[in-house]
C-alpha cells in the first residue's frame, strides 16, 4: 500500500475545499465541546447523577461523530455538503450508529475487561498502600502492592489487546454509511474481513501524520482544523481502495463512478 499514493489523491480531494472542510471542522469542534464541558460541568454540580449525565454525554457525541464522518465521504464524493449537517446525519442514525457501536463492543469484550478489572486493581492497590503507610503496616504493604504490580501489567497486557484489535473494525462509520440497511453485526464483521492482514498498514498510515500533528500543536491547534480533514479523508481513501482491492460492493449510497482511485503515476483508476 502506497501512503504517499494515499495522502496526495487526499490532497486532490480536498483541492478547492480546505477552507469548507476547515470551516466544518472548527463548527464541528465547537458543538462537540459545548456538548461536552457542558454535561461534564452539570454532573459537577449534580454529583448523585454524574454517571447519567457521563451516559449522556457518549449518548450524543457518539453519534456527532459519526455525523462528522458522514460530512467527510460526502466531502471526499464530491458531494454538497453543509457545515451543521453533521448533526442531522448523526442523530438519524442514532439507532444504527448506537448497534454498530455494541456489536463492537461484544467483539471486544476480553481486552475491555482486562483493561477494566486491571484498572480496579491498580486503583485498590494504590488506596490500600494509602491505608498501609498510615497503619504502618507491611502485610497490606506487600498486599497493596501485589494488587499495583497486577494491575500495572493486566492494563498493560489489556492495552496491547485492546488497541490491535480496535483497527479491526476502523472502517465501521464507513460500512454503515455505504450500507444503511445492513444490520450492525454484518457490518462490524465486514469490517473486520477487511481489515485482514491491513491493521498494521492502517496504523502506519495514521502514524505518517505524526509530523504534521506536531506542527498543528505548534499552532496552538490552529492547525488541527486542516489536518483533521486531510487525515480523515486518507483513511476514507484507505477504505474505499480496501473495497477495490478485496472486490467488496460499496453498498447503496455511492456512486461508484464518482469515486476516483489513482495509481502510482497520478491517474485515475475506474
Amino acid at each position: 500500500m502506497n501512503y504517499s499514493q494515499i495522502r496526495r489523491e487526499a490532497r486532490s480531494s480536498l483541492s478547492r475545499k480546505w477552507g469548507k472542510a476547515a470551516l466544518l471542522t472548527l463548527v464541528y469542534t465547537i458543538i462537540y465541546s459545548l456538548i461536552s464541558f457542558g454535561l461534564s460541568a452539570i454532573s459537577g454540580l449534580i454529583p448523585f447523577l454524574s454517571l447519567f449525565f457521563t451516559i449522556g454525554i457518549y449518548a450524543v457525541t457518539v453519534p456527532i461523530v459519526f455525523g462528522f464522518t458522514v460530512s467527510l465521504i460526502k466531502l471526499r464524493r464530491g458531494e454538497e455538503v453543509h457545515c451543521l449537517d453533521f448533526l442531522d446525519f448523526g442523530f438519524s442514525k442514532f439507532k444504527q450508529v448506537w448497534c454498530t457501536i455494541g456489536n463492537i463492543i461484544k467483539k471486544m469484550i476480553v481486552p475491555i475487561a482486562v483493561v477494566l478489572i486491571a484498572f480496579l486493581l491498580l486503583f485498590l492497590g494504590i488506596f490500600s498502600m494509602a491505608f498501609s503507610v498510615a497503619l504502618q503496616s507491611s502485610f497490606i504493604f506487600i498486599g497493596s502492592l501485589t494488587f499495583i504490580i497486577i494491575g500495572f501489567a493486566g492494563y498493560i497486557t489489556g492495552l496491547i489487546l485492546l488497541v490491535p484489535k480496535s483497527y479491526s473494525y476502523m472502517l465501521s462509520y464507513y460500512i454503515l454509511y455505504d450500507n444503511p440497511d445492513m444490520p450492525a453485526k454484518e457490518i462490524v464483521e465486514k469490517s473486520e474481513r477487511l481489515m485482514i492482514g491491513y491493521r498494521f498498514k492502517a496504523f502506519v498510515l495514521s502514524f505518517t501524520f505524526f509530523g504534521w500533528i506536531l506542527l498543528a500543536i505548534l499552532t496552538l491547534g490552529i492547525g488541527m482544523l486542516w489536518l483533521l480533514p486531510y487525515m480523515a479523508i486518507a483513511i476514507i481513501i484507505f477504505y474505499e481502495k480496501r473495497l477495490q482491492d478485496s472486490g467488496e460492493s460499496y453498498g447503496t449510497t455511492v456512486d461508484t463512478a464518482k469515486v476516483e482511485v489513482i495509481d502510482e503515476n497520478n491517474n485515475p483508476i475506474q
